[in-house]
């Protein structure tokens, strides 16, 4: 039978492996917590389904409406995920807020989405204050699904066959909301059937693999990536918490030895973070040669970090082969393109691009994969010449169907056509907003189109000159967490940089101050107007580790505007 949900793929795994081990939670110390098989989430699942089903309308409308996934990272979201599809119900991972900011955007995702039920889990609402409780709570129904009971629902006998809800839309993937109001991305089973196909090829992943993962899956890449994609190849998957990880990263890469994991990766700042955090010391009786496929996406793969985590960790077994630079976004599902399975990666010389200024070589970010089609598009909306960097516009299968209850929105990214290409006729493309050029038939990621930042003619990226901010000051500087954006008038650059201590001296301060401004006035002829060195957690980011550069770049224009005052 021919799958036509991820739901059918699920009970395909169940027909030809019940019993096999599709989920196991580990702890930051080791050791499995929780194991989750094929059958068992099937069960679960359909069970859950039909206690959602009994939960009352809270807005009185008759019918459902989305439901919001609150959790912490636990088996308990895969089996909530799921019964939300099995119900018919159109799912919306969220991370859990840890302040009121995270609330407010919470309450947006809600008013946005019209949604009338959170499924959680006891502990989240057990931190839940009265206050949270009235302002953001009030109208909605809350199920925390672990105190219906597991075992019983996991042994409960399920109708056979089970009547799947017609409904193509699966899920609402919400963006950061960054430079406005969060959009949901109106995911279908289409579209992460089509995705997950894309991404076993581009991997060469089997049912033979092992997988792990410390992802958030509230987000894409842990979703689509980690979560769907073992249910859809058939693989066994370790999921830890992505707390846990920041903690000690170390865990992940004791998890890849203990059980052999041959696919995990995350976005380049995961990579950072074992570079900077773990002591040869540590890696004592760590293996990593079973590591097959490292990807690395979520935002600029950079060249100087695939080196370095090269030279820390092949004498512990891995392969330099492993690294897998790969590009998507929540508008294609996850995934557009990727380095193959134990092919070298590719490097490119900025020189060779028009009007680029950049101090380092590009990654390459793959072949895009089979089944959609990718262009360079210029500003003219036409196909950008050979060599030329454009917009990334994509056409395919994968790609979503538009913005929840956002038509003009929707049609701006997800409707546009390209003129004087009679081979595109009659296509509709998604415009990215990022940059790019193909070069050969690989895909080069260059930049954000929003972050650009034109200086006399010039195109410079800002990752390419926050790269260099933190090279040159070394441990002085929180790495990841530096920004550059250019001045009130565009005129200029401003560099904005997190301390990695906050008691750092007066003159020391003085002294980083003057290496960057000699750095980066060097590198990319342009003198920094402004080089403000601040606390932790200053610079604002996404719930995916992202950085916020516009957001930075309207807070730090409001302080100068109030201070002018």
């Amino acid at each position: 039978m021919t799958a036509k949900t991820i739901m059918d793929v699920l009970e395909q795994q169940v027909r030809a492996q019940p019993d096999k081990t599709a989920f196991t939670y580990i702890g930051r110390e080791g050791g499995e917590l929780r194991t989750l098989s094929f059958v068992e989430l099937s069960n679960l699942s359909k069970n859950l389904a039909r206690q959602i089903t009994t939960v009352p309308l809270s807005r009185g409308s008759g019918k459902r409406g989305p439901a919001l996934l609150l959790f912490n990272q636990s088996l308990d979201f895969i089996v909530s995920f799921f019964a939300c599809l099995y119900a018919g119900i159109v799912a919306i991972p969220v991370s859990v807020p840890t302040h009121v900011k995270g609330y407010r955007r919470l309450a947006a995702i809600m008013q946005d989405a019209r949604v009338d039920l959170v499924l959680t889990h006891s502990p989240v609402v057990a931190n839940l204050s009265r206050e949270v409780m009235h302002e953001f709570f009030q109208q909605v129904e809350i199920l925390a699904v672990d105190q219906i009971g597991w075992d019983s629902l996991s042994h409960s006998a399920v109708a056979d066959p089970w009547q799947q809800p017609v409904q193509d839309l699966a899920f609402l993937q919400y963006t950061s909301g960054s430079t406005g109001l969060p959009k949901g991305v109106m995911v279908t089973h289409q579209n992460i059937l089509a995705n997950e196909k894309m991404i076993q090829e581009v991997f060469g992943v089997d049912a033979d693999d092992i997988a792990a993962s410390w992802l958030p899956t509230f987000h894409d890449m842990g979703l689509i990536g980690s979560v769907l994609g073992s249910i859809y190849v058939g693989t066994s998957t370790y999921l830890m918490s992505p707390q846990d990880f920041i903690r000690k990263p170390l865990a992940w890469l004791k998890a890849i030895s203990d059980y052999r994991v041959s696919i995990t990766g995350g976005p380049n700042f995961g990579y950072e973070w074992c570079i900077d955090r773990i002591r040869e010391t540590q890696m004592e009786g760590i293996d990593l040669s079973s590591w097959r496929v490292a990807f690395n996406g979520a935002e600029p793969v950079k060249a100087g970090t695939l080196q370095k985590f090269t030279d820390r960790f092949a004498a512990f077994g891995f392969d330099p082969r492993a690294h897998t630079p790969c590009y998507g976004l929540a508008e294609t599902t996850l995934l557009v393109s990727s380095k193959r399975r134990n092919q070298a990666v590719n490097h490119y010389c900025p020189d060779t691009l028009q009007a680029v200024v950049a101090p380092k070589s590009w990654v390459g970010s793959g072949q895009p994969a089979s089944g959609q089609t990718v262009v360079i598009a210029n500003e003219n909306a036409e196909p950008a010449a050979p060599g030329e960097v454009g917009e990334i516009w994509i056409h395919g299968p994968h790609v979503a169907a538009g913005y929840w209850n956002r038509e003009t929105d929707t049609g701006n990214a997800f409707g546009n056509r390209l003129g004087n290409a009679p081979q595109y006729a009659g296509m509709k493309f998604l415009r990215t907003g990022d940059l790019g050029v193909i070069c050969g038939d690989e895909l080069i990621v260059t930049g954000r189109s929003k972050d650009l930042i034109i200086l006399r003619g010039r195109n410079i990226y800002p990752q390419d000159v926050e790269e260099l901010v933190e090279e040159v000051a070394g441990p002085r500087l929180r790495r990841g967490s530096t920004v550059v954006v250019a001045n009130a008038n565009g005129s200029g650059l401003v560099v904005l940089a997190e301390m990695a201590n906050k008691d750092t001296a007066q003159e020391e301060q003085h002294s980083l101050v003057r290496d960057v401004r000699q750095a980066v006035t060097e590198c990319f002829n342009a003198v920094p107007e402004h080089i403000l060195l601040l606390e932790k957690n200053s610079i604002p980011k996404t719930t995916s580790g992202k950085l916020q550069r516009a957001l930075a770049r309207r807070n730090f224009l409001d302080q100068q505007s109030t201070a002018q005052l």
